[in-house]
Order: structure tokens, then C-alpha cells, then sequence
């Protein structure tokens, strides 16, 4: 996982970079990132509803992050690699004391993440204590995309 959401953001690079070279405006860029964030957030969320049945539908999986990290990435795209790094450093350093402060422990019984189904244990699922949620796991596709600026210039 922390591979392929590394790869999502090298590729989301990639990307941006065949679209500007056909001349694509700022804005149309922008329209398709979202459109490609919800299309892979929809398709993770629709693959916890169909595999997972009603039980797990909010135990929130890689295609969801990565779905998030389009849109973090689409932001991210503007800014100066300093600034992105800042923000990863701050994500790291802030993921302990969110963990902690959620319990994280809790949440996870017999090997599993096991919330109930209420929506502040939705919410700290998708934030801090899930599966893969965005603290920590955002980094990973900025980091992707920051390794991709110094390689594809």
C-alpha cells in the first residue's frame, strides 16, 4: 500500500504533465483531478459495499485514500515542494497525538478495525484509525509527487 499510493502520486505527476503539455487550462486540470478523486473514492467506497457487505462499508481501503489523495494532490500541484514537505512533517508529527487521542487501540480487535457504525467512529476511521487513514497515509502520494518533480523535470 505505501508503494502504490508513493506510485499514485509519481503518476499523478505524469499526468499533469501530458495535460499541460497538450495545453490544457488550469482549471480543466483541476476539474479532472476531482473527477478522477471521486471516481477512485467512489469505486473504493462501492468495493467495501459489495465485498464487505453492510458491516465493513465505511472500513475505509487504499482506493479511498488514494481517491483523497487526488484532491490533496490537485492542491498540492500550486505549491512550492517546500511547502508540501512542511505539510508532511506536520502530518507525521501530528498523527501520534491523533492516534492517541482517539484510542486507537481500541478500534482494533483480534488483528481487525472494528468500529461501530456511528459517525464519529466513521469520521475517526477515515482521519486517524482506519485502515488506511488520511494521518499518516496522505504523505505517502505527496511524497510521490515531490520524488516526481526532481525526477521528471
Amino acid at each position: 500500500a505505501p508503494i502504490f499510493s508513493f506510485l499514485a502520486g509519481m503518476s499523478y505527476r505524469l499526468w499533469i504533465d501530458s495535460l499541460e503539455r497538450k495545453g490544457k487550462s488550469d482549471r480543466e486540470i483541476s476539474r479532472a483531478s476531482i473527477r478522477r478523486g471521486f471516481f477512485l473514492f467512489g469505486i473504493g467506497f462501492a468495493f467495501n459495499i459489495l465485498v464487505w457487505l453492510p458491516d465493513d462499508t465505511f472500513n475505509w481501503d487504499i482506493l479511498t485514500l488514494i481517491g483523497v489523495g487526488y484532491f490533496s494532490l490537485n492542491l498540492a500541484r500550486k505549491l512550492p515542494t517546500s511547502v508540501i514537505l512542511f505539510f508532511c512533517v506536520m502530518v507525521f508529527a501530528i498523527t501520534p497525538v491523533l492516534k492517541a487521542t482517539a484510542d486507537y487501540d481500541s478500534y482494533w480487535t483480534q488483528g481487525y478495525f472494528d468500529p461501530e457504525m456511528n459517525l464519529p467512529d466513521v469520521v475517526l476511521g477515515f482521519l486517524a484509525t482506519g485502515y488506511f487513514p488520511i494521518f499518516p497515509w496522505i504523505i505517502y502520494p505527496l511524497i510521490g509527487y515531490v520524488v516526481s518533480r526532481f525526477l521528471f523535470i
